[in-house]
């Protein structure tokens, strides 16, 4: 038997320096500090589906203190409505270039989804810490 110690409990990603320095990646983001939000849901499994309006309350009451980058894949079984006072990555991102907004990112707003996980791995120059993530579970 191998005894293998347990590590962190967090996603073991990594970018390359290319990755890191993404301009498309850069000229969002500006280093200046962001949330996630994503705010969409699939429809072959609705019950992590939040109303629209209520992630839309969420940012017009955090606007002024929180800039917001959406999120999410344009698929056909996948629903976003694009939010107000949001910049806008719905289906504008590369998987990779996601996880590199996550590397950046201050806090995530999520149901549950591939960000919840992802919202787990190491934060760019906040070594050690682990970011704050808002996840809507059982939201209907």
């Amino acid at each position: 038997m191998i005894d293998i110690p347990q590590g962190d409990f967090c996603c073991d990603v990594y970018l390359s320096d290319a990755e890191k320095n993404d301009p498309y990646i850069n000229s969002i983001v500006d280093n200046k500090p962001f949330w996630i939000v994503d705010a969409g849901y699939k429809t072959d499994f609705t019950c992590k589906m939040w109303e629209f309006a209520r992630y839309q309350e969420v940012v017009n009451k955090t606007k002024d203190r929180i800039r917001w980058i959406q999120v999410g894949r344009e698929e056909s079984n996948h629903k976003h409505q694009i939010l107000d006072n949001v910049i806008n990555l719905v289906g504008k991102t590369n998987h990779r270039q996601l996880i590199n907004l996550m590397w950046r990112c201050s806090g995530v707003l999520t149901p549950v989804s591939y960000p919840m996980h992802l919202a787990t791995m190491p934060w760019k120059d906040h070594e050690g810490r682990k970011r704050p993530c808002v996840v809507i579970a059982g939201s209907r």
